[in-house]
């Protein structure tokens, strides 16, 4: 959840706050139950070029929404 993430961004978890989640999670596998983090599908666009790499493989694979016209991706808010 938005809560785990390390500043909100996606694929991402707050090592401080959550720093046992690793450890958590192979706990539940092991006692053969699944852990299933939910996704928010916005990605950051704000991150300086290069350190956020969920948005930079997107922009290098062209696979957002881009606006009417142009091969600039739609940023929402």
């Amino acid at each position: 959840d938005i809560d785990a993430m390390s500043s909100h961004l996606d694929f991402t978890y707050d090592n401080k706050n959550f720093n046992g989640l690793p450890d958590l999670v192979r706990g539940l596998q092991s006692d053969g139950k699944h852990y299933v983090n939910i996704i928010d599908p916005g990605i950051s666009s704000s991150q300086p070029a290069g350190t956020y790499f969920p948005y930079d493989d997107g922009i290098k694979r062209g696979i957002f929404i881009k606006k009417l016209d142009s091969t600039d991706p739609i940023l929402g808010q």
